[in-house]
């Protein structure tokens, strides 16, 4: 099999930081003719601005304001990857909301082995599947794997035929073998943070029915990834904000006290470990 291509093919995160910002970073980064267009808010946030192109094409939207403490970025298709760049390299803190990786196969009859392997995966893992399948077979057929509710579900769907009856152009008729098969992420809780850190194929790992789908379908071995915190986990993170808030006030006193030593001993006494020593 020829070496595949996975790329984020929806990405949506909240992003702490100002929405002008963000917006500016947009625009210097995913298209130099990118213009920005204000609009009316959605969910409870209270306004938004999307990044477009002179075309009309939609790169990229930004919800601000409202009830909610951050802003929240999303893109689709072809633009959630160049997204995802543009959100890790200038706010790594973001924290993804859901995703989706893409990856294209060529071949005749691919569509039907692909969904065959997902059906079968599904009866050993005992997921639901559901294929949906259209009047005029031109239209395309897509199978699903995994619940609606799940932090993780597959779709596979023939992308030619659907790029076929979107557009009506006949172009597209040599590409009918064209199969894509789409990893659907939700993170929930603290695997939002490492989410915004792990590459689009890393997210094949996130449970073992994934790993097995893409073994069978893909050629890969995924390294395991867990969504779920860890004991290990909390307390890394207890830490992390502890110094964060208190880092300053802590140098602030190794500096009066004149020493880490003399800090540790101050603090020892202070907790009264000094005594329990003692005893």
């Amino acid at each position: 099999m020829a070496e595949l291509v996975h790329q984020f093919d929806w990405y949506q995160a909240t992003v702490p930081a100002n929405h002008e910002l963000i917006i500016r970073e947009l625009l210097a980064n995913v298209s130099p003719s990118a213009k920005r267009e204000n609009g009316a808010g959605q969910w409870s946030y209270a306004s938004s601005a999307s990044v477009t192109l002179p075309d009309g094409e939609t790169l990229s939207r930004v919800f601000h304001g409202g009830s909610n403490p951050h802003p929240n970025v999303s893109a689709t298709g072809d633009n959630a990857h160049a997204l995802a760049i543009v959100l890790r390299a200038c706010f790594p803190a973001h924290r993804v909301s859901r995703l989706d990786v893409a990856v294209d196969m060529m071949g005749v009859d691919l569509f039907e082995d692909v969904v065959r392997l997902m059906s079968a995966v599904g009866r050993s893992f005992k997921l639901k599947g559901e294929k949906i399948i259209p009047d005029d077979l031109d239209d395309g057929t897509t199978y699903y794997l995994g619940s609606r509710a799940s932090p993780l579900r597959v779709r596979c769907y023939e992308k030619g035929k659907q790029l076929y009856k979107l557009t009506g152009d006949p172009v597209w008729r040599p590409f009918f073998p064209w199969t894509r098969i789409e990893l659907q992420v939700r993170p929930q809780k603290e695997f939002k943070s490492q989410a915004a850190t792990l590459a689009p194929d890393a997210f094949w790992g996130c449970s073992p029915w994934t790993r097995e789908l893409a073994a069978g379908v893909l050629a890969m071995d995924p390294s395991p990834v867990t969504m779920k915190p860890t004991r290990i986990a909390d307390h890394e993170r207890a830490v992390r904000a502890q110094i964060a808030q208190y880092g300053p006030t802590i140098l602030r006193q190794v500096a009066k006290l004149g020493s880490w030593e003399a800090y540790v001993d101050d603090l020892k006494h202070r907790l009264g470990v000094d005594q329990a020593e003692a005893a």
